[in-house]
């Protein structure tokens, strides 16, 4: 098999078999107690491949509904090279949720795990899709085995466009809206390359990756360090901390990756752990979302080696924008700057350019915009125009370039005519001690003048929490509309399999 002319990279597989090329004996990924060297991770990515091309039709759809585990990144990467889509799905998903994208993207085949057979048995349509089970002998060597041995018949596949999708991804869910996003060879590896430039990693990375590779963020980090030729070790989820943190010392992890929230988790509850292995990390990457100017501040004070990167983007183009809190530490209120070879604006309802600093719709352009919606043309039709993503996030581009994001469209909450972003009045709500999460939503209000009003829900680990001086406080620190009408103590926040807080679950329940 051979790689593509000139050593140009254009099928996201290329990158394994380019460095099983050069480092054979190289660890890839690191997964429990099991090392895989990039020659064994290669090996296992053509057995997947090979099957699936004797089972399955070019451009089917294989759905993973698998945790985070060396069998998934092979089905991610053998399913590329058989020329199929790879759909992954969170483990835990909803059984509504998967009738829906069976019937939505006509799975062919679910490599699932085998607790996840009464699930699969109560869903929907699953009579016309294959189940192959991953059980405690692990599908590899029991199902595939066979295929290990058989010739190689891939060369046609390099000559498949960059544009070819290669993945759905479908949305998390932060609005309630279930929409596959259609990613091709170019997305993917646009995307990787953004963050390799801005972060300057190199072969000698050792990322520790938590985040579920279901998940956009997570699935870009594994791509990322595979790109070149490092390390991964895979951990199913961040539900251990001190497991993470653990195998972190063990293995010498130089790298870690998580959303804002999965920070707090470590630097509210696991400081003192975290500070063991804080002067070994080199490369911090952030995804998208609101975080504390404290945790910030607090994460350059643990990591002074580190380079520091938060990135705005969404599944729909992943890494748009970049920040480097060392270097730019006066930005820190911000997302960053527009990637190399990306180009942002900021527009109006009529799609026409704002001025600087005005507030408007940020929309998108350049290789990480995604293909398109599955499924969906009106809905492509009403998201790309002229290839510029509207991303239905709200900001403002300043003097000095740099992005402010405030939200989503569909959440900023109109009060009598004044906007009000959501994240800027939690992120004053944290400030109060004993508050340690908060999410921030718009209700009706009992008036036809005022149209909506704030209403806060806080988790707190202050039983005597006084909600009254928790109003003083915000009136004391915020703009009068800005203040919340309505401060509700809650024991927990409803969240995205990433960490994301799903503010449309909060105020549909509260409705009810």
């Amino acid at each position: 098999m051979s790689i593509s002319k000139n050593n140009n990279i254009t099928q996201i597989h290329e990158t394994i078999y380019k460095h099983c090329a050069i480092s054979p004996d190289k660890i890839a990924i690191i997964c429990g107690e099991r090392k895989y060297s990039y020659k064994e991770l290669w090996d296992h990515v053509k057995a997947v491949g090979r099957w699936l091309s004797n089972h399955y039709t070019k451009e089917s759809r294989v759905g993973l509904m698998l945790e985070n585990s060396f069998e998934t990144v092979c089905f991610i990467y053998g399913a590329s090279l058989a020329g199929m889509i790879s759909v992954p799905l969170d483990a835990n998903i909803h059984t509504n949720n998967l009738s829906y994208i069976l019937k939505d993207c006509s799975l062919s085949l679910i490599v699932a795990l085998k607790k996840h057979i009464p699930k699969l048995q109560q869903t929907e349509d699953i009579q016309n899709c294959q189940v192959l089970i991953n059980d405690d002998e692990d599908v590899l060597n029991k199902e595939l085995r066979p295929s290990f041995n058989e010739q190689d018949h891939f060369d046609e596949i390099h000559l498949a466009h960059q544009d070819r999708v290669v993945s759905i991804l479908y949305t998390t869910g932060t609005t309630g809206i279930k929409k596959g996003v259609m990613l091709g060879h170019k997305n993917l590896l646009a995307g990787s390359r953004n963050i390799c430039e801005f972060m300057q990693m190199d072969s000698e990375i050792v990322e520790s990756l938590s985040m579920p590779l279901s998940h956009s963020f997570g699935y870009a980090r594994l791509r990322s360090v595979i790109d070149v030729g490092g390390t991964c070790i895979i951990h199913n989820g961040l539900l251990h901390p001190e497991r993470v943190l653990n195998n972190m010392k063990i293995y010498q992890a130089n790298a870690l990756s998580l959303v804002p929230q999965g920070f707090a988790i470590l630097l509210d509850f696991y400081k003192k752990q975290f500070e063991k292995i804080a002067s070994q990390i080199k490369w911090i990457e952030i995804g998208s979302a609101f975080m504390r100017k404290s945790h910030k501040v607090l994460l350059m004070d643990l990591c002074p080696n580190a380079l520091i990167c938060m990135h705005y983007g969404l599944t729909e183009a992943s890494r748009s924008a970049f920040i480097e809190f060392h270097s730019e530490r006066t930005h820190l209120h911000t997302v960053g700057r527009p990637s190399p070879q990306i180009n942002i604006r900021i527009v109006d309802k009529t799609s026409k350019d704002v001025e600087a600093e005005n507030i408007g719709e940020i929309v998108i352009k350049g290789d990480t915009v995604m293909q398109g919606y599955w499924n969906k043309e009106d809905l492509t039709k009403q998201t790309l125009h002229d290839d510029w993503l509207q991303t239905g996030d709200i900001g403002f581009i300043d003097s000095h370039g740099y992005v402010h994001l405030l939200g989503r469209r569909e959440e900023i909450i109109n009060i009598g005519g004044l906007k009000v972003a959501p994240s800027e009045v939690e992120e004053i709500l944290l400030k109060y001690k004993g508050i340690v999460e908060v999410a921030v939503t718009g209700v009706k209000s009992s008036d036809d003048i005022t149209g909506n009003v704030i209403k806060a829900y806080v988790v707190t680990d202050d039983p005597l929490l006084d909600l009254k001086k928790v109003e003083q406080f915000c009136l004391e620190n915020m703009e009068p509309y800005k203040v919340p009408a309505m401060i509700k103590k809650v024991d927990s926040l409803p969240k995205t399999s990433s960490g994301k807080i799903q503010r449309h679950l909060i105020s549909n329940e509260d409705a009810k």
